[in-house]
């Protein structure tokens, strides 16, 4: 979150404060994901869009 600091809208701050999980990020009725991309075998990016505006999960 500390990257987010200064950067982000305060509205995807709130929207992603309470995240913890990949299952969280699915289960959002706001988001819509449009993209998840292998890194390698062990991290993917998952790319959602929410409210025109994109947002990029980093998972492992």
């Amino acid at each position: 979150m500390d990257a987010l600091r200064g950067e982000a809208i305060p509205d995807e701050r709130e929207a992603v404060s309470r995240l913890h999980t990949l299952e969280d990020v699915v289960r959002r009725p706001d988001f819509t994901i449009v993209e998840i991309v292998a890194q390698d075998e062990y991290t993917q990016d998952v790319v959602v869009v929410r409210a025109g505006r994109f947002l990029v999960f980093d998972t492992t």
